[in-house]
């Protein structure tokens, strides 16, 4: 499938201080592989708001804060 088209405006990659194996799951995972099951993906591919603690499999990622 290829590489998302949204990954450079996720805030999971590049805004939130995730924890090294999370964010390499998320990308190994979604990312690259399958991001049509991206819950992310989906909001953004129909011009909504994704709340910035959404994960890709529709939970919140409580422990996500931005970067400092």
């Amino acid at each position: 499938m290829g590489l998302c088209p949204k990954t450079d405006d996720c805030y999971l990659l590049n805004g939130a201080n995730l924890l090294p194996v999370l964010k390499r799951q998320i990308e190994t995972y979604y990312c690259t592989r399958n991001y049509d099951k991206c819950a992310r993906f989906e909001i953004m591919l129909v011009g909504g708001k994704v709340p910035p603690t959404l994960l890709p499999n529709r939970n919140m990622c409580y422990s996500c804060r931005p970067s400092d």
